[in-house]
């Protein structure tokens, strides 16, 4: 319940928008056993938000494993990832990083695993040949994760779009054309 309750108030709310009283209260617990819990709001905050990034991480990965080919991957990926941001409200984003700078360090970290989901498909590309071996997949991905994280800190109006785009433009960019 208190995991259901955290995505609801910070996804919906904010971070400024809410206290651990009324997050106790709603979560239907003591704010005592809230912090037996977890240690701080900061805590909660971070902890929700890895648990959201692992669950978008896993039905991405297993997403991959199922494409017949290197397009259809593409299109996975442009379905699921902006879904992923929009689900929370990027100025809740922008909100998180910059009341707990804290917290995109450890973010920064966790994406190791989408990061390797990324690297292996890119790779699959190459391998398929439908990418270009001269392109290095993890500056490929470094190219998309900077254009996220530009657009959730610096221009969060129609993010899902932008992403969208941005995305498409580098991976189909990156395709071999076909002779």
């Amino acid at each position: 319940m208190i995991d259901k309750v955290a995505r609801e108030y910070i996804f919906h709310y904010g971070v400024k928008g809410w206290n651990m009283d009324e997050f106790a209260k709603e979560a239907g617990i003591t704010k005592r056993t809230l912090y037996n819990y977890v240690g701080s709001k900061e805590q909660l905050i971070e902890n929700t938000l890895l648990d959201y990034i692992r669950e978008i991480q896993n039905k991405l990965g297993k997403e991959f494993e199922n494409v017949p080919d290197f397009e259809t991957g593409i299109e996975k990926v442009l379905d699921i990832y902006p879904q992923m941001i929009m689900k929370m409200d990027s100025r809740v984003v922008q909100e998180i990083l910059k009341n707990y700078p804290s917290i995109e360090e450890t973010v920064v970290k966790e994406r190791q695993s989408f990061t390797q989901d990324i690297l292996k498909f890119v790779e699959r590309g190459q391998e398929e040949g439908r990418v270009d071996e001269s392109y290095d997949s993890t500056t490929i991905l470094q190219v998309l994760q900077s254009l996220i994280i530009y657009y959730i800190k610096n221009q969060p109006e129609h993010i899902e779009s932008k992403v969208k785009k941005s995305i498409s433009i580098v991976m189909y960019g990156i395709i071999r054309r076909k002779k």
